[in-house]
């Protein structure tokens, strides 16, 4: 009896001690499914190309929306990745590199507006370059924002723009005490489609030579935004008016046709991606050739200069280097900055005067 009363006593305190550890877990508010119909209503009111059409009555899900739709909304899963934000570098001799592999700033448009200005400041700069390349983007509100910095007077992309409650446009922010001078140069591929694909259209329709391959030509107008539980809202949005002649033509097709190599272009964003644009763009050194003395000597300079860009040596171990990663469309890009900044008579750009050089810098 001892025994069976010690044992029940353990047993009774474990349930106590267990009840008492589990009481404050019963008690603590528990995750539960949140309802987005308010949160998408509020996003697709203003944006939707006929919201009267959804039906919309009061005790209506977003599901409802999404069946009424026939395609025009859907939920799509949450990234898994962020895409990469966007980039700013001041290059040397006075161009401004703006590389969007999106639309997402790291930080907010703002930072970037500030950064744009400190190199028009600094460069004084005579040229942009606009690298959309890689970008499939669906958000053609942040494209609106990216038109206003190069040519602010487009104001074509100014309705994918977010209104507020009472239907008043917020207009995106451009650089009002600030002005880029000079060409602009916009970069595009095959995978250069969306949003991206309609500001491509947009700029070379403003004057913007456009140089690398053409463009996917998948354009589909629909936008994408975030939900608060991670989950992407898609949804049709009205394409531009084509009566007004204002509707870009896709595909894009560059003024300055490139064949490139797609895995080299992709190690080449890579690089500019972490930071080493201007190992991209550098000139190859020049081939140390044969010549009578060598001959005598019986040695071959190009092969010798051949197999020292192939090896590295190590710790007395012999290395296979790998070749270096060149840009060739975006060479070809600057120095097309360069030649229109020289057939339009440009002005040399003074050379930058204080601070340090932010030509390796990034700025999202």
């Amino acid at each position: 009896m001892n025994g069976l009363t010690l044992s029940l006593t353990f047993l009774f305190a474990a349930a106590s001690a267990f009840a008492a550890n589990a009481t404050p877990a019963l008690s603590s508010p528990v995750p539960v499914s949140t309802d987005l119909t308010s949160e998408a209503r509020a996003i697709l009111q203003p944006a939707y190309p006929d919201f009267k059409a959804l039906n919309d009555k009061p005790g209506d899900k977003l599901a409802d929306l999404i069946a009424r739709s026939n395609g025009g909304i859907s939920l799509i899963a949450p990234l898994t990745t962020e895409p990469a934000p966007v980039l700013i570098v001041a290059l040397p001799n006075g161009i401004v590199y703006c590389r969007f592999p999106s639309f997402m700033p790291k930080k907010d448009w703002e930072t970037v507006a500030e950064q744009i200005r400190s190199a028009i400041d600094y460069w004084n700069v005579y040229g942009t370059i606009v690298d959309l390349r890689e970008n499939g983007s669906n958000d053609y509100a942040d494209a609106a924002q990216a038109m206003a910095f190069f040519v602010p007077g487009d104001t074509n992309l100014d309705a994918y723009y977010p209104q507020t409650g009472d239907r008043i446009l917020q207009l995106p922010f451009g650089l009002p005490d600030r002005h880029l001078d000079g060409p602009l140069v916009v970069l595009v591929n095959d995978h250069t489609s969306g949003a991206a694909e309609v500001l491509a259209a947009r700029l070379k329709a403003d004057g913007a030579l456009v140089v690398g391959e053409k463009t996917s030509g998948a354009t589909n107008f629909f936008a994408e935004r975030t939900l608060s539980n991670g989950q992407v809202l898609r949804f049709a949005i009205a394409p531009l008016d084509s009566q007004k002649g204002v509707t870009p033509t896709v595909p894009v097709v560059p003024d300055i046709s490139l064949n490139i190599d797609g895995k080299a272009e992709s190690a080449a964003l890579s690089e500019i991606e972490d930071n080493h644009l201007l190992e991209v763009i550098q000139e190859n050194a020049d081939r140390h050739r044969m010549n009578e003395a060598a001959l005598v000597a019986g040695r071959d300079p190009e092969w010798d200069d051949y197999l020292a860009t192939l090896e590295e040596r190590q710790g007395g171990h012999l290395l296979l280097a790998l070749p270096p990663i060149h840009d060739v469309a975006l060479v070809h890009a600057i120095d097309s900055v360069e030649a229109i900044r020289v057939t339009r008579n440009f002005a040399s750009p003074p050379s930058p005067g204080g601070g340090s050089s932010p030509a390796s810098a990034s700025v999202q």
